[in-house]
């Protein structure tokens, strides 16, 4: 998202067109993830196109049990 961001910035500078903007997220796509970002006219899954622009290897929450009676406390999840 931060190549994508910063890539928008470039257009409305006009450094940059859409299109050319388009083709260099395509590139990097592709060129780490060949099987799945494939170029021609194979199909690629919007689902692993949103899991990868929104993949955040930090953690922003997490979630955990806690009984008030029985001060029973599970582990946390990411």
């Amino acid at each position: 998202m931060r190549v994508l961001g910063e890539g928008f910035e470039n257009v409305e500078e006009g450094i940059l067109t859409v299109e050319r903007l388009r083709n260099n997220i395509r590139r990097d796509l592709h060129f780490q993830f060949p099987d799945s970002f494939p170029y021609g006219h194979q199909g690629t899954s919007v689902a692993e196109l949103a899991d990868e622009m929104f993949r955040n290897e930090q953690t922003n929450a997490f979630s955990q049990l806690q009984c008030m009676n029985c001060d029973f406390l599970d582990d946390t999840i990411n």
